[in-house]
């Protein structure tokens, strides 16, 4: 018999394919989530009054989350296609249509439509976490004199760090089932900014490449 000890991970290392979906999900993660994130807790800060108050709101920003993977593809299909609604109102404008499927556009619009479909569950659980703020420590924070800003800064993110990192790591985790979407979309050979880890791995999978 033949050790091959760290031969399959050197070789892997060399291969081109592995090493641009490595690149790609890590760039893809990144803006999908850092945007999502960013998005949550502006909205969050926004909207905590009205939060406590409306059950349709929490419905509403909680939706996105339970359409189903083919009618969000459905739904992709139909407006960001070359031939698409969007690029229909773009004609009607006089500007030259964008190929949202293809090239650079791709991996954008799979950011915005992560975003779309992860932020209000974001949205709840960081307003959710700025309610278990200490009142308190709001109020003796205004008597000294803090704005907004240092409030947030010195107080209110000191409590919703737990918060901020479990949406950090549900992020990720949903960022890697995101996959379905974007196979259903592009099938399993995409947009070269959109080939990821998944794609390489179901790919020489198929080919009985299983070492």
């Amino acid at each position: 018999r033949h050790y091959t000890g760290l031969a399959n991970y050197a070789s892997l290392l060399r291969n081109h394919a592995f090493l641009l979906a490595l690149k790609n999900t890590v760039l893809f993660l990144a803006g999908a989530v850092g945007v999502t994130l960013l998005v949550s807790l502006l909205l969050a800060l926004l909207l905590r009054r009205l939060l406590s108050r409306s059950g349709l709101l929490k419905a509403a920003l909680a939706l996105p989350l339970t359409v189903p993977a083919a009618t969000v593809v459905i739904l992709v299909t139909i407006l960001l296609d070359r031939y698409g609604s969007l690029n229909g109102l773009v004609r009607v404008t006089g500007l030259k249509p964008v190929n949202w499927l293809d090239g650079v556009w791709a991996r954008r619009s799979m950011i915005l439509l992560y975003l779309w479909k992860h932020c209000g569950l974001f949205t709840l659980l960081l307003a959710a976490a700025l309610e278990t703020v200490p009142k308190d420590e709001r109020e003796a924070a205004l008597l000294d004199g803090a704005g907004k800003m240092r409030m947030f800064f010195s107080i209110e993110l000191h409590h919703i760090a737990p918060a901020l990192l479990f949406v950090v790591l549900a992020g990720l985790l949903f960022g890697f089932r995101f996959f379905r979407e974007i196979v259903l979309l592009f099938g399993r050979y995409p947009a070269e900014d959109l080939y990821l880890v998944q794609h390489f791995m179901r790919n020489v999978f198929a080919l009985l490449d299983y070492q």
